[in-house]
């Protein structure tokens, strides 16, 4: 039976961003699963693998759709939503889980998933859980904890899993993982996979519509972009990629006032020490057979030098590394100025950076906060829809070219469209302004003015340029939102393009000249 690699996220939460999803987990791991497994195996599994008591602890699992506009978190209730789960090709599924408690009766202590029903089909089956120096370890007991550390599905599942000891011990010399050759620890035989094969076959050819885990899907690319996910440096951690993993070590630099070499770095491996000749620290990470994801297998985090002779300068903080750290401040739109991220970086960490890193680290800060301009754009036919969904009887419109490229947009609610046909004059004010940024653009508008002398919005739209086909397309809009108007007057700059546009789209209206732009352009001598 053929395999896929399932990526599982847990102790976290759902975030959302401007109407986008993505996951942020405290826990992740990767393993190969059947394509043709059902529900109940994947439930099992996953009990299994993140050690929770099913007795008392209820299991939601959720992911999101690989669609055309972004979607919310989907749940995984039966055996066609595994199928939509699974089928897709060339990407990693991942599967997001939240918990809540069964009943309102204190857990007793040091609840154990019964290896009977945790997991019937892998019984000797070894999995990575919690952080190690060693390749095969057992998990620590726990101690005893009361409901109200318990939280509501969705919460910090490290406040609830610290309780659990896994029956299984650690193995993280896994099938999926690329064996390090450097290295002269043994190399246990991988044990195949038990599950049998009980799929419907009926769902054999669903196209599974999963993204990359925390991931932003761009609708007009077809692409996703990763974000960040707070993860800890220790083993078995996965990353989704090597630059993830190498953005939170030099967090964890910056954090811990120590300073990293890498000493071995290619597309399958990735190990660092120390700076400080002679000291115990260092990380070794493998990428994970067949993705992206790369895992930590062995972590010594113990210096053996001193901190004056490992921080003389901060190597990590780079640009992207700052910035990282500081797109929390810029959540709630604070104008946060490089200047002050130099004036921060000295205080937190004690480390000097220029004003040109600090504009860039706040640059990165900002993209991975906001979005950048392309992500922007590939949402504009998802924010249009929802304006139509949301607003009912407002016209909107998007145009691309043959290469599917943005080319204009226009948009106009309904609410200005009726107060315009039944309480403002006739008289529509049209411009157009340069929009700034990396894709330049124009900003076309469509104005008017209401009883008490003061601007009415009426349209807007976006186009490459003030060219003859983006006035005509944007005027054309107009007239499917506001129809044919008696005695109407079109006001403007007297650009051609407008004339011309004006004179195809509006043959009955009166096209007029704007006062100010017709006394900017007289000329002030008789000469």
């Amino acid at each position: 039976m053929t395999s896929v690699q399932l990526v599982l996220n847990w102790g976290g939460k759902w975030k959302s961003h401007h109407g986008q999803y993505w996951y942020e987990g405290q826990r992740a791991k990767a393993f190969d699963f059947p394509r043709d497994a059902n529900y109940d195996l994947l439930l099992d599994k996953v009990y299994y693998v993140t050690g929770i008591d099913r007795d008392h602890y209820r299991v939601s699992m959720t992911t999101v759709a690989h669609t055309f506009r972004p979607s919310m978190p989907i749940e995984i209730v039966d055996d066609e939503d595994v199928a939509l789960l699974l089928r897709r090709e060339n990407v990693d599924p991942l599967v997001c889980i939240s918990i809540e408690e069964i009943d309102n009766e204190c857990p007793e202590r040091n609840h154990k998933p019964p290896e009977s029903s945790a997991n019937p089909h892998h019984e000797t089956r070894e999995y990575e859980f919690h952080h190690t120096q060693k390749s095969n370890i057992q998990v620590t007991d726990i101690d005893e904890f009361q409901t109200s550390d318990v939280p509501h599905i969705g919460a910090n599942l490290d406040d609830i899993v610290e309780g659990f000891t896994p029956t299984a011990n650690i193995d993280t010399t896994s099938p999926h993982l690329i064996p390090d050759h450097d290295e002269t620890e043994p190399q246990s035989n991988p044990i195949p996979n038990q599950f049998p094969n009980r799929y419907d076959e009926q769902f054999a050819h669903v196209q599974r519509l999963v993204p990359p885990p925390c991931a932003f899907y761009s609708i007009h690319s077809g692409e996703v972009a990763p974000r960040p996910i707070t993860m800890r440096i220790e083993v078995g951690e996965v990353f989704p990629s090597k630059q993830q993993l190498q953005s939170q070590l030099g967090r964890h630099c910056l954090a811990n006032q120590c300073q990293i070499r890498v000493f071995k770095s290619d597309t399958t491996r990735y190990q660092v020490r120390c700076i400080v000749e002679g000291c115990n620290w260092r990380m070794r990470a493998a990428k994970v057979q067949n993705s992206d994801h790369f895992q930590i297998r062995k972590f010594d985090n113990q210096h053996t030098c001193s901190t004056e002779a490992r921080f003389s300068h901060q190597r990590q903080a780079s640009a992207r590394v700052i910035g990282e750290h500081i797109q929390e401040k810029l959540y709630d739109h604070r104008l946060y100025k490089p200047k002050e991220i130099i004036n921060d970086m000295q205080r937190e960490f004690g480390i000097s950076c220029n004003y040109h890193k600090g504009y860039r680290a706040r640059h990165i800060a900002l993209e991975e906060v906001q979005g950048t301009p392309v992500e922007s754009y590939s949402i504009l036919p998802s924010y249009l829809y929802m304006l139509e969904q949301t607003n009912p009887g407002t016209i909107t419109d998007f145009h691309t070219d043959s290469s599917d490229r943005f080319m204009y947009m226009f948009f106009c609610f309904k609410a200005c469209i009726d107060g315009f046909l039944s309480s403002i004059r006739p008289v529509i004010a049209v411009d157009g302004t340069f929009l700034t940024g990396p894709h330049r653009g124009v900003l076309f508008v469509a104005v008017c003015m209401d009883g008490n002398e003061q601007i009415f919005p009426l349209a807007f739209g976006v186009g490459d340029s003030e060219t003859n086909e983006a006035w005509e397309w944007f005027l054309s809009r107009l007239h499917k939102a506001v129809g044919e108007v008696d005695d109407l007057v079109i006001v403007s700059d007297r650009k051609n393009s407008i004339i011309t546009g004006v004179e195809k789209v509006f043959p009955n209206s009166f096209h007029g000249a704007c006062a100010i732009h017709l006394q900017r352009n007289m000329l002030t001598s008789p000469h």
